[in-house]
């Protein structure tokens, strides 16, 4: 289609200009945007616009009507296009490109009038390009009505209406691609809210305005509310720092339900271990490792081991000592011998009950034993033997600070029982044999020594039921009455035998008669000879015949 157009020049005259019909692109379509603020104020001055211009204005609003029915603008409404596009296609054409620059050859005014609108008109046109396309699609229709505004104006646009050369293919607007051209523009748009699932808001809820509901997925879980447990009181409150010291503790209330997170804890100051349930009054909880030697660290419980108790109760580390001898090794079955131990790093602790040795038995059948410590230096400790075991034994020896670490030392310990020595009574020039001291317990390591008048001497023999004591002379060989007697089975503990040992002058036996008798050991024999005598406490007489030992009766000194 052709378009003509009037245009008047400054110095009055009138032009007529013919031109063909051209066609914008998508690419160009965006001058709609630019064109209707800046022309608007030179078209009066400069041209004559074709009665059509009022009736673009309305169509120019348009321009933002729905994007994909620019085929139907292009279709449908071509008669509407020729009797008001017309002029405003001509506007573009005529009044940008070919009529101002041919006009205003001959007229230099024309410049002046055109460059100055043609220059900020070009910036605009340029910037729009990065601007979403989708509005100058959308706009294909319009494109006359609007450059009706800007006939005077955009008189540069004959710069970019050559580029749009092309435009004889305006048929590609009406294919379809134009509507994909959208959906990349519109590809840039914010990320989606969260998702919220809506829910039917209570009725009292409504009353606070509305609230936000979150569905949740069903868990397995359940939680369980118990009464706070209470403690009232622990034992022992000491232990080794290389921990695992089995604490009791009393109270009250005292659960055990795993599947519901319900297990007793026990804190020592900072550190937090599980504890053995016993009852609901008592649980056992081993102490944890600590190199914090003395200070006194805060014990509490707790049935989840994040709530303890709070009852001010303290426990205190120890290093463990070093035991390296136990003298003596043994002592009377009636006790009270005064056991040490010797060592390193032995503690000073408070005195209290819990510092003890232990004594237990092997072959008695007898609960153990402890006694009281005392504490003598850092190198010695000291505890007396129990008493009432009744006969000898051996036993293990330990000691403990705490009442429940005890050393692993192996020590042990003896306990004999003596019960009498035979014969109590000899000749004074020694030659009446071996003195057996008979009883339990007895040990050769132990040292064992036997005592006549003050002189000790070594036993002949020893076994864990006899020491065999030699019999010495007495200061001279006529010699009658008693010296001090006594054994030890340990080289300490003496044994001191009442009387003492009888010393006296030894008997001649001349003859005897009879000189046979029968096996069974009926009858009497009769001895005859010199210094028997039987006025003193220890005389015990007696007849020896080859192993066989029997009883004599005292008639007369010879």
């Amino acid at each position: 289609m052709t378009t003509t157009s009037k245009i008047t020049t400054p110095d009055g005259t009138s032009k007529t200009t013919t031109s063909a019909p051209v066609t914008t692109t998508p690419t160009t379509k965006t001058a709609p945007a630019t064109a209707p603020a800046p022309t608007p104020e030179p078209t009066p001055e400069a041209v004559e616009s074709t009665p059509a211009e009022e009736e673009v204005e309305p169509v120019a609003e348009p321009t933002p009507a729905p994007v994909v029915e620019p085929t139907k603008a292009v279709a449908a409404p071509a008669p509407a296009k020729t009797v008001v596009a017309p002029a405003p296609a001509p506007t573009k054409t005529v009044a940008a490109p070919a009529p101002t620059k041919t006009v205003a050859a001959p007229a230099p005014a024309p410049e002046p009038v055109v460059e100055p609108v043609a220059e900020p008109v070009a910036e605009p046109v340029a910037e729009p390009t990065p601007a979403p396309v989708v509005e100058p699609t959308k706009t294909v229709t319009a494109p006359a009505p609007e450059p009706t505004k800007t006939v005077a104006a955009p008189a540069p646009a004959p710069e970019p209406v050559a580029e749009p050369t092309p435009a004889p293919p305006v048929v590609a607007p009406e294919p379809t691609p134009a509507p994909p051209v959208v959906a990349p523009a519109a590809a840039t748009p914010q990320p989606p809210p969260p998702a919220i699932v809506p829910v039917t808001i209570p009725p009292r809820a409504e009353a606070t305005g509305k609230w936000t509901y979150y569905d949740y997925e069903p868990a397995a879980v359940e939680y369980y509310q118990y009464k706070q447990c209470e403690m009232l009181a622990m034992r022992p409150h000491r232990g080794l720092t290389r921990g695992n010291t089995p604490v009791e503790v009393i109270g009250l209330d005292f659960r055990n339900m795993p599947e519901y997170g319900v297990v007793p804890h026990a804190k020592f100051g900072e550190k937090i271990v599980r504890c053995e349930f016993d009852s609901t009054v008592r649980l056992v909880c081993p102490s944890p490792p600590n190199d914090i030697i003395g200070q006194e660290l805060s014990f509490e419980v707790s049935l989840n081991g994040v709530d303890f108790t709070s009852t001010g109760f303290t426990f205190q580390y120890f290093e463990e000592p070093i035991l390296e001898t136990l003298f003596p090794e043994s002592g009377p079955a009636q006790g009270g011998t005064e056991v040490y131990f010797r060592g390193q790093k032995i503690p000073n602790l408070p005195k209290n009950s819990d510092f003890q040795c232990k004594f237990t038995a092997h072959h008695i059948k007898a609960p153990p034993k402890l006694t009281p410590a005392e504490y003598v230096n850092d190198t010695a400790i000291m505890c007396p033997s129990p008493s009432g075991w009744g006969q000898g034994d051996r036993m293990s020896v330990q000691i403990t600070f705490n009442g429940q670490d005890y050393d692993n030392k192996g020590f042990t310990f003896t306990q004999f029982g003596i019960q009498k020595a035979v014969p109590r009574s000899g000749p004074s020039n020694g030659l009446g044999g071996d003195i057996v001291i008979y009883g339990q317990g007895f040990r050769y390591e132990t040292h064992p020594t036997c005592r006549f008048n003050g002189t000790v001497y070594e036993p002949v023999s020893v076994s864990w039921s006899e020491i065999r004591c030699p019999m010495p002379r007495a200061e001279y060989e006529d010699y009658f009455g008693n010296v001090d007697f006594a054994v030890s089975a340990n080289g300490n503990d003496w044994h001191e035998f009442e009387g003492g040992f009888q010393y006296y002058q030894q008997p001649i036996v001349n003859d005897i008669f009879p000189r046979s008798g029968p096996a069974s050991g009926v009858g009497i024999i009769n001895l005859y000879g010199d210094n028997f005598r039987a006025d003193f406490g220890l005389a015990d007489l007696g007849c020896k015949i080859g192993r066989s030992i029997g009883s004599a009766v005292y008639i007369s000194k010879k």
